[in-house]
């Protein structure tokens, strides 16, 4: 709206009051912390737009919390599976190389642990911000399964909001045709074959000729 240039008064009232429209609906959106959030983990977009650089934080400190906590949760699985490993080892004395390998590894993961821990910044999430955006017509849920090895925690974090349907338009969809399906014609429909029947109804055009 900006860029566009006006000549004409009524024209210009016009974009005037467009703009203020815009500006009221729609920036305080950042505030929201859903959307925010879904935002910053969308590779093609990140804090790019943010109008407000406080809003921008708060969205990373909400993902730092939460990757924070997905972290807390690795480590715990990682130090159950470190402890039946030595456990195992203990009780069995064998003389494998890969038990070298294994202890290698649990204490670097230590390392990294601390690393990760109190109020440092999540290492991947620093790493994730600091790539540059990817092309717009790339999906980001194929970003991130391509980058999940590398980004463990967050690609967690981003897989939770990035799979939010941004509009209610195809629940609306599967209702109009379960209350096509479920009709006063068909009232011994039982409802394992009613949901066997709006699953398929549901199903793209693509996947009936397969």
């Amino acid at each position: 709206m900006q860029k566009i240039v006006v000549s004409n008064k009524l024209s210009q009232m016009f974009k005037t009051e467009l703009e203020k429209q815009i500006e009221k609906r729609l920036i305080p959106l950042e505030k929201n912390t859903l959307l925010a959030a879904s935002t910053m983990v969308d590779p093609r977009f990140k804090k790019l737009h943010f109008c407000s650089p406080i809003n921008a934080a708060n969205a990373i400190a909400h993902l730092k919390k939460e990757i924070l906590q997905e972290l807390k949760l690795e480590d715990q699985r990682t130090v159950n599976l470190d402890n039946d490993l030595l456990t195992a080892s203990d009780e069995n004395v064998v003389n494998d190389i890969w038990q070298i390998h294994d202890e290698a590894v649990a204490t670097a993961r230590k390392s990294i642990e601390s690393g990760n821990s109190g109020t440092n910044f999540p290492t991947e999430l620093k790493l994730y911000l600091d790539q540059p955006l990817i092309n717009r017509k790339i999906d980001p849920i194929q970003y991130w399964r391509e980058n999940e090895s590398a980004f463990p925690a967050t690609s967690k974090v981003a897989f939770k909001y990035l799979t939010i349907l941004g509009a209610f338009v195809p629940s609306e969809r599967l209702v109009s045709l379960l209350n096509l399906i479920c009709t006063d014609h068909r009232s011994r429909l039982t409802p394992s074959h009613t949901n066997q029947l709006v699953f398929l109804g549901s199903l793209d055009e693509e996947y009936w000729n397969m």
